[in-house]
């Protein structure tokens, strides 16, 4: 903290890109509902975006199939205190096709997945500014989003390192991810 010196620590995320391709392989009810929505669901929401609109005159030139295979997202940023003297800032993400009904029950924290977190009073680089530790900490975040828009595994680390031929992401290169996610909207960013 502040009066603790300044230390850099590894920051953890938990990347988008391994999130969504775990739920699509191994929990498929979960990717099903959470992000897909009801059927049909992905092309009714992209029908009713002005063909237009920036975003989508990009997305249809990246993804000529976007209607059947681009799952729009949002990204929330917020800061809660958590104890007297603490405040936790955490991103997270939600599809904006989730199935939610009144007969589910279900929580809008049921629908959220998480991202990273990190205390804002250690937010502070060596030189007192905190913007060195926001790039830092969004750096990998960009980088597995791009993965999710891309469709691709990463083909390196965040920092640029290629990937241990023997280490899972190597293996992952050549599988793709079987979908894509677009960042729409960033909500208290």
């Amino acid at each position: 903290l502040k009066n603790a010196g300044i230390h850099e620590l590894d920051h953890h995320y938990l990347p988008q890109h391994k999130l969504i391709n775990l739920l699509h392989h191994n929990f498929r009810y979960e990717f099903d509902t959470k992000l897909l929505g009801s059927t049909g669901a992905i092309a009714e929401f992209w029908n009713v975006i002005s063909q237009n609109d920036p975003i989508i005159v990009k997305l249809k030139a990246d993804h000529p199939n976007y209607k059947s295979c681009c799952i729009p997202i949002v990204i929330h940023g917020d800061g809660a205190p958590c104890t007297n003297n603490h405040t936790l800032d955490t991103i997270s993400f939600e599809s904006l096709l989730a199935k939610r009904s009144v007969d589910t029950c279900c929580s809008t924290l049921d629908y959220i997945f998480y991202i990273s977190g990190v205390f804002t009073q250690t937010m502070i680089d060596a030189t007192g500014d905190l913007d060195g530790t926001s790039t830092a900490m969004w750096k990998p975040i960009v980088h597995s989003l791009t993965a999710c828009y891309r469709g691709l595994w990463p083909d390196a680390s965040p920092n640029g390192d290629a990937y241990p031929e023997n280490s899972l992401n190597h293996k992952k290169l050549v599988e793709g991810l079987h979908w894509q996610v677009v960042v729409l909207w960033f909500l208290g960013c």
